[in-house]
């Protein structure tokens, strides 16, 4: 007879996954890093897709996508509990702002995460 302990430890992995919907919750389009970084992406609304590096500060973090890597500030109440943990895969969706300058901001609408 198999117990629900043996079933359980023979599983290879749990996957926990979130999110935090945004008001307005539809797809937006999938941006990589690089295009953000060289500013070729218009200013408006987009989807990043990578994992997290780490933490900078609470909200803070360093998003890698296989292109670029991005700093990104996300409002504490649309991150889980006790924040994300590096390599974390994530997926964000809010809108790209350039100032003209240097200054980048990804105003963030909605998060996913897995871990």
């Amino acid at each position: 007879m198999i117990n629900g302990w043996s079933i359980l430890r023979s599983l290879p992995f749990l996957l926990i996954t979130g999110s935090v919907p945004a008001e307005d919750s539809a797809e937006k389009p999938l941006i990589q890093l690089r295009e953000i970084l060289s500013q070729t992406a218009e200013k408006g609304d987009a989807t990043i897709s990578g994992v997290v590096i780490k933490r900078i500060s609470p909200g803070n973090y360093l998003i890698h996508d296989g292109t670029g890597t991005l700093e990104v500030d996300i409002p504490h109440h649309k991150l889980p509990p006790g924040g994300l943990l590096p390599h974390t895969p994530i997926r964000l969706q809010g809108v790209i702002q350039h100032d003209g300058n240097e200054s980048l901001e990804i105003d963030v609408d909605t998060i996913h995460w897995s871990f």
